[in-house]
């Protein structure tokens, strides 16, 4: 029995291009290579969490929306 799958981001790259929907990823311990490539879809950020300056990522990304 498989838990952990899905579709790899070439399926759903098309798709994701025509929502037109930014989204934004913030990865830690994951494919932070995959998540920046699906944020920048559609202009949005992408952060990885494993860095040390992680919360002036985050605090930035939200002051950007206030």
């Amino acid at each position: 029995m498989l838990f952990n799958s899905g579709h790899s981001l070439n399926d759903i790259k098309d798709m994701m291009q025509s929502f037109a929907i930014p989204i934004y990823t913030i990865g830690y311990n994951a494919n932070i290579k995959e998540l920046k490539v699906l944020s920048q879809i559609n202009e949005a950020a992408g952060i990885n969490a494993d860095t040390e300056d992680i919360v002036y990522h985050l605090g930035s990304l939200l002051n950007t929306w206030m």
